[in-house]
């Protein structure tokens, strides 16, 4: 194939669930004098073991033919151990939600911070959800939210244990998580802070600097 007819080609054989990120087939790409690239991501099943994967296509003219060249991407989600849960018989939790970092100063009146315990229903729906969060994977491929110097911490108590959360603002930051005096890698969150919110029954000024 030349090389055009090698990229109507990949156009036309390309998985349903991929998506064009970028690259420009009108442009020389990175390989070779005069090569060309796309870059594709394919977007994940429901029960797939990754959060992020990505195909690079290089394609170069060669004396016959066309040199072409793959490589591919993927960022697998890591396992959590069982100690990197919360016990189900943790079944308090005090909270204290938009604690302000005095070193980021704001020219806007945040709300003030609140602290409340929960127990029963609403301890056993964050348990739920802490649990069910994945191992924080930092692609370097995201975008941050704006940070205003905000987190929120969650104690879980009971069944004798005690495990402690750090919610960051930001998105990029992921939630630390702390228990039985180790410290674990951080957990993927972009849920926790909404959640927290709305069982507080906070009003949405506690969502707009998150």
């Amino acid at each position: 194939m030349t090389p055009d007819q090698f990229h109507t080609w990949l156009n036309g054989h390309i998985p349903a669930s991929w998506s064009l990120l970028g690259g420009n087939p009108d442009t020389p790409g990175t390989w070779g004098s005069d090569g060309f690239l796309e870059q594709f991501s394919a977007d994940p099943r429901s029960d797939a073991i990754w959060t992020y994967s990505a195909v690079n296509v290089y394609w170069a003219p060669a004396s016959t033919g066309t040199n072409i060249r793959v490589t591919a991407q993927a960022d697998w989600v890591a396992t959590r151990l069982a100690a990197q849960t919360i016990d189900p018989a943790a079944d308090t939790v005090d909270v204290t939600v938009f604690i302000h970092d005095p070193a980021v100063t704001s020219s806007e009146k945040l709300p003030p911070t609140v602290r409340r315990t929960l127990h029963g229903a609403d301890a056993a729906t964050l348990r739920a959800t802490v649990n069910s969060l994945n191992p924080w994977t930092d692609t370097g491929l995201h975008g941050c939210l704006a940070t205003f110097g905000m987190t929120d911490t969650l104690k879980f108590t009971g069944g004798g244990t005690t495990t402690t959360l750090t919610v960051h603002d930001g998105g990029c930051a992921g939630t630390s998580f702390v228990t039985k005096s180790r410290s674990f890698p951080d957990l993927e969150d972009n849920v926790l802070h909404a959640q927290l919110v709305k069982l507080l029954g906070l009003p949405d000024t506690y969502t707009q600097y998150w």
